[in-house]
């Protein structure tokens, strides 16, 4: 080892022209160690005083410190002590020189943080071989510093970049929401005003005009009317995601106004006859949101009377499992069936069901997927149990408010 450290082309491989600083307390000895160092390839200075060392250190920042013990106007271990504890200036070996190779010296010097000590008179050699070494080890450890400062300085530009994105993922939720509460509202009133206005149209044509095209026309105005209005809901339902709170309601109110909204729909006016509802025993209040019920309910009423045949009905039940002491919420139709494999992939977005009949199942697919999110929004979700051929249930199930006295 000491022959690969006394390898001076080896060495300059690896820094060029190191800088060293000496302070020694004798001058005639001070400059035949610079001498002798300069002959190696190193820069070397010379401090004679406590300012001159600190001027060099921290104005010419050397790699390598070799200091005298005993100085007449500065305390060397406290000046070593301060150079280990700056983070300005990275690693900066110390060689302290002693009188003596007396055991206090050596601790003490050890003690301030000197990486090594060399006896007074120096041996030009063995200061060499300390030297070289300690640069050696000066490379390696700058190099890490470096490599450290290089992670740190990309884990805070990616914490910043982080911190960017949450701020402007922030700011498009913000805006989404100010977009689903715009749009739905924009929408709701020119749309009333449309059913009320193709509804007299209607009226007028079927009444008044026998032709049968102006009779089609009229009907696909209706179509398309309740298509749009099917769309609305959606984005009604999106709203009351994004605003969803848990709080304690009663389970009949939000049945009742799901049925409500099927007697006002254009789309299925007819199909409420075919909607029964078991309410069983008197419930308590539940923990939930009761406009997220409500629409749950819509989303799965509407998709049973959708797969079902127009003979066939639809129920509506509700539960106290007072084991679990929780409300079960079923409906369940009689129509086409889901195949197993495909029931985890119905309440995927803009999924609609092919059982390969001819009938053709209108609506964007999301209902199932919107229900679905607000379930989980409240604690909870649907689950689905089907046979093809014979018909689905779906289900979900809230929390009974604790201590409520139903006596």
């Amino acid at each position: 080892m000491v022959q690969a450290y006394a390898d001076q082309s080896m060495l300059m491989d690896f820094f060029d022209a190191p800088y060293i600083i000496i302070m020694h307390r004798d001058q005639t000895q001070a400059m035949e160690l610079k001498l002798y160092l300069e002959r190696q390839g190193f820069q070397v200075d010379l401090a004679h005083t406590g300012e001159e060392v600190y001027h060099l250190i921290y104005d010419m920042h050397p790699d390598l410190l070799i200091l005298d013990l005993v100085m007449p106007d500065i305390d060397s271990l406290e000046l070593c002590q301060q150079i280990k504890q700056d983070r300005r200036l990275g690693y900066l070996p110390v060689i302290m020189m002693t009188e003596t190779q007396e055991e206090n010296q050596r601790l003490a010097g050890m003690l301030s943080g000197a990486d090594e000590y060399l006896s007074k008179p120096v041996v030009p050699k063995e200061l060499l071989l300390r030297v070289q070494a300690l640069l050696w080890n000066k490379q390696r450890i700058d190099n890490l510093l470096k490599q450290k400062q290089t992670l740190v300085d990309d884990l805070a530009m990616r914490d910043a970049e982080l911190k960017e994105a949450r701020r402007i993922a922030n700011q498009v939720k913000m805006l989404q929401r100010h977009f689903i509460h715009n749009v739905n509202h924009e929408l709701r009133t020119p749309l009333l005003q449309i059913k009320s206005s193709v509804s007299m149209l209607s009226d007028i044509i079927h009444t008044s005009v026998s032709n049968k095209q102006a009779n089609t026309l009229a009907e696909m105005a209706t179509q398309a009317t309740a298509r749009l209005e099917g769309v609305v809901q959606n984005i009604t339902q999106l709203e009351v995601f994004e605003n969803s709170r848990r709080e304690p309601m009663v389970l009949r109110y939000a049945i009742s106004a799901a049925t409500k909204h099927f007697q006002r729909s254009w789309s299925h006016q007819e199909d409420t006859k075919r909607i029964q509802t078991f309410l069983g025993v008197e419930l308590p209040p539940v923990i939930g949101d009761q406009r997220a019920v409500t629409r749950i309910l819509i989303a799965l009423i509407e998709n049973a009377l959708k797969f079902s045949e127009d003979d066939q009905n639809v129920h509506i039940s509700i539960r106290w499992l007072r084991e679990d002491n929780v409300a079960w919420v079923g409906v369940k139709d009689h129509g086409i069936g889901i195949p197993e494999e495909k029931i985890e992939e119905i309440f995927e977005p803009f999924t609609q069901l092919d059982m390969g009949s001819t009938r053709e199942y209108g609506g964007l697919g999301v209902g199932l997927t919107i229900a679905q999110m607000l379930a989980r929004g409240m604690g909870t979700q649907i689950y689905v149990k089907s046979t093809v051929g014979e018909g689905s249930l779906f289900w979900f199930v809230l929390p009974v408010l604790e201590d409520f006295d139903h006596m």
